[in-house]
């Protein structure tokens, strides 16, 4: 399965997240996807073009959702999010996001 595939599984997930229920920022919200697979796979040193879907992890699944929901909302870059009360909001989601991918993280040496 490519990561492409991946994506539009997740697409779903991250349309409920975002509250959103027409299909008119689908092919947006795809590249968010496909940017934050990717952010995944290079800080969790992995590659997902190979794996099933169903083999992925619910925490990177997770963390994917996150992390393509805070793209969709910074796309001002000016604050940490359309409903965040400070930028500190951007760092945190990070924080978290990262934490998550660590989870299931090659670590080298």
């Amino acid at each position: 399965m490519n990561v492409r595939n991946t994506a539009k599984k997740l697409l779903p997930r991250l349309k409920q997240n975002l509250i959103i229920q027409d299909d008119t920022e689908d092919d947006f919200l795809l590249e968010l996807i496909l940017s934050a697979l990717d952010y995944a796979q290079r800080y969790q040193n992995r590659d997902y073009s190979c794996r099933h879907f169903k083999d992925l992890p619910e925490i990177t699944k997770q963390a994917v959702i996150m992390l393509a929901t805070h793209f969709y909302e910074s796309r001002d870059a000016a604050t940490g999010g359309y409903f965040a009360d400070t930028a500190l909001a951007g760092s945190n989601a990070r924080e978290a996001i990262e934490r998550m991918l660590a989870l299931h993280k090659i670590w080298r040496c």
